[in-house]
């Protein structure tokens, strides 16, 4: 402990991407482990190339080892995910996309060309 009776932070990982570094944090706050986010992209004029784009995860000294854990689970987790059978990855078929785009238009323009009409 410091002099004011905090535990010291000590880096859990860094990353690279601002919004996951707050997801991260988000689950182990979940999971009871006290963690914070410090990096370049949360200040007044944020980077986000290169190495001033990192992102570090913190944590307190004692939690350091439950915090280890709560990451590899996060970790294991998020390889088992099958990003096919979630429907992430696959392109539609254009067919029925143009088709979408097309029936949008059309009741578009029939809206339109029936409050249009009242005016005529």
């Amino acid at each position: 402990m410091d002099d004011l009776g905090y535990e010291p932070l000590v880096p859990l990982t860094t990353m690279g991407d601002l919004i996951a570094a707050h997801v991260m944090v988000a689950h182990l706050l979940s999971e009871g482990v006290t963690a914070v986010v410090r990096g370049e992209p949360l200040g007044p004029y944020p980077v986000t190339v290169g190495r001033m784009a990192v992102t570090e995860i913190l944590v307190p000294q004692d939690e350091l080892e439950e915090a280890r854990v709560v990451l590899e689970e996060i970790e294991r987790e998020a390889s088992s995910v099958d990003v096919e059978s979630a429907g992430i990855g696959k392109s539609p078929d254009l067919r029925v996309s143009v088709m979408w785009w097309l029936v949008a238009v059309g009741v578009l323009t029939l809206v339109i060309w029936a409050r249009l009409a009242r005016y005529l």
